[in-house]
């Protein structure tokens, strides 16, 4: 299909470039056709010269939008889009029609109609551009750049009072501006972008008023992102009271303006942010280099601990740059220091699968120290499934067997102000909400406290969240390793000496684990390395009603192939009928029905298997449990 789209829009191409009003005669369009480009590629460098051959003005227009496009991080509507781009060689703004910006781009741009953005005609246009030097990303980047700071240094934005429930230019540039910098590098070489910077303090520190009114309008225009958006804490990170720029300049690494702020106000290092974090904890996560030599120099904290009890150093860990790390060690950063968030820096390292840290931060550590949500480093590393820290961390004596502990919720999840920064329980329940809505068979009534936490657990397994909500841990590292369902470090852990009877964490069991993870490769591993398909344990009690609550109908099937109690009961459902009756799937409740599951079984929330179905609102099930002879005057509370 994607062939054929391709060869219909070459031939559109050279249909318009034969109609051409210059193709006036018969031999001219002869001679065309005996020029006419094999490839897109050829196309797309024939139509850039036509445009680059127009007026100084389209010229351009024509390349500052183009620019523009290559590192555009939201959507402007076509209006906004033209109002942005449309500048002559004295800056003046132009008046251009969509129709004539079009034309003015040629056919490498196209209107969307239905969306009203302007956009590539076709992937390889930006493939086209992206290899020529002219639209390098630091260029491009620079050029959105000024266009943002044009827009928020004028005198309307200034005054305006500004709203987001559209975008708009304004809110783009308001969002982006200091992104698309940091996108720069250190080359402030353009006159524009390094005056904007030069204007965000006075000497006495105070931030000057364009940038005052940036850190007012840019929580509320940061409520627009995705709440997993990267910038969206890269934002709320910039944020501080009294006002500075020191935050934004070291999340968004604007080096000189650090050096300059710390030459006019050398205490300015020692103040924190909305979430007790230094410059220096913002400098060492994002990765700005010079930045944090920059403030060791200037003699700040090395070990200053914010609102989790981090380090710079953990942070840096945890976003696995190297050159930072090694910079912090090298000037006695203590890597020992535990945080509430990951622990020590090695298990920040190990959670995130930064290798090459990991081997750094080994000498003089305890390899097995339990603190931070994740347990110790070979269970966080096994949680995520970084293979290659689980064999190092092994290969340097990490107990395999160590329990974990319990862990406090961190304040992301105990604290109680609404605007709470990662805001992860509305998130939680947004997503469910969303979930319901999608799935016609999921009521957020069948949202137990389990399924709750599960959904927070699959993001943290995913890497979108760095949250364990789950006060007793995942337990040994077999079991963090089955419940993400990574079969080969499973399978490492077990041939280095994993215990797989071990009791411990929220699933009790690794089989448990494994059994919600719906793995089923990892879950006949255990039953063929000898576990037990009925110790009853965790919050599901038994694999098998795991395996029901979740709806993994294969791995159901092995469990009760290799002799699962399908009426073992206890746990919050009580009996596996009961967990599947809570699902409302009629194919998993006939399979359990047909296996002789006890319809009669009490225990659990609802006690019954019916009262569970009629709660749930599940009719179908209600019926299926009526024809199979359910005692409905069986009720108990």
């Amino acid at each position: 299909m994607i062939l054929i789209h391709l060869r219909f829009l070459w031939v559109a191409l050279q249909l318009q470039n034969l109609c051409n009003p210059r193709m006036k005669f018969e031999n001219d369009v002869l001679q065309e056709l005996g020029r006419l480009p094999k490839e897109l590629g050829d196309i797309w460098s024939k139509i850039y010269k036509e445009v680059n051959a127009a007026g100084e003005t389209a010229r351009i227009i024509a390349n500052t939008a183009l620019q523009w496009l290559l590192c555009a991080q939201g959507r402007l509507s076509a209006r906004d889009f033209i109002t942005a781009v449309s500048f002559d060689s004295t800056g003046r703004a132009v008046q251009v029609s969509k129709s004539g910006f079009l034309d003015i781009c040629g056919n490498l741009v196209v209107l969307d109609t239905e969306l009203d953005v302007f956009r590539f005609t076709h992937l390889s246009v930006r493939e086209f551009l992206e290899a020529r030097t002219d639209f390098a990303p630091k260029i491009t980047h620079a050029t959105a750049a000024e266009i943002c700071l044009n827009t928020l240094l004028t005198r309307d934005w200034l005054s305006s009072e500004i709203t987001w429930q559209k975008a708009t230019l304004y809110q783009y540039a308001t969002l982006y501006w200091a992104a698309h910098i940091e996108s720069c590098g250190n080359d402030y070489s353009r006159s524009k972008i390094g005056d904007a910077l030069r204007q965000m303090f006075t000497r006495d520190d105070r931030v000057t008023p364009w940038f005052a009114k940036w850190l007012l309008q840019v929580e509320s225009a940061s409520e627009t992102l995705g709440w997993d958006d990267p910038l969206k804490d890269k934002i709320e990170q910039s944020l501080s009271h009294p006002e500075t720029c020191l935050f934004a300049a070291c999340t968004f690494g604007f080096s000189n303006v650090v050096e300059q702020l710390i030459k006019a106000s050398p205490s300015a290092i020692k103040r924190v942010n909305a979430r007790g974090a230094t410059g220096l904890h913002l400098a060492s996560q994002f990765g700005h280099l010079e930045i944090v030599r920059t403030l060791l120099d200037s003699g700040v904290e090395i070990d200053a601990k914010d609102g989790s009890i981090e380090t710079a150093l953990s942070r840096a860990c945890s976003a696995g740059y190297e050159d930072i790390v090694e910079l912090l060690l090298g000037r006695g950063a203590d890597r020992q220091v535990q945080g509430k968030k990951y622990g020590t820096a090695l298990q920040a390292a190990s959670l995130h699968g930064h290798r090459e840290v990991v081997m750094r931060l080994l000498d003089g550590v305890h390899i097995d120290a339990e603190s931070g949500q994740f347990g110790t480093a070979l269970q966080a590393a096994s949680l995520r499934g970084h293979d290659k820290v689980v064999r190092v961390l092994l290969d340097q004596g990490a107990q395999v067997n160590a329990l974990g502990g319990e862990y406090a919720e961190t304040q992301e999840l105990s604290s109680s102000k609404p605007d709470n920064p990662s805001g992860v329980r509305t998130v939680i329940e947004f997503l469910l909400k969303e979930q319901a809505r999608l799935e016609t068979t999921v009521s957020m009534r069948s949202k137990s406290p389990p399924m709750y936490h599960e959904t927070i657990v699959q993001l943290l397994l995913d890497g979108r969240i760095d949250i364990n909500i789950q006060k007793e841990g995942f337990g040994p590292a077999l079991h963090a390793a089955s419940r993400g369902g990574h079969e080969s470090i499973v399978r490492t852990l077990l041939d280095v000496g994993a215990d797989i009877t071990a009791e411990g964490g929220s699933y009790g069991s690794a089989i448990q684990a494994a059994a919600v993870s719906g793995n089923d490769g990892v879950v006949q591993l255990l039953l063929d390395s000898g576990a037990d398909v009925n110790v009853q344990c965790g919050i599901y009690n038994t694999a098998l009603q795991a395996a029901c609550r979740h709806q993994h109908e294969k791995i159901i099937c092995m469990l009760l192939a290799n002799k699962a109690d399908i009426n073992a009961l206890g746990g919050v459902y009580g009996s596996a009928l009961q967990a599947a009756a809570r699902t409302g799937s009629k194919r998993i409740m006939k399979l359990l029905l047909d296996n002789n599951a006890d319809v009669n079984a009490e225990g659990g929330t609802y006690c019954t298997s019916l009262q569970a179905a009629s709660a749930e609102g599940f009719d179908k099930i209600v019926q299926i449990l009526l024809e199979q002879g359910v005692c409905i005057t069986c009720l108990c509370v």
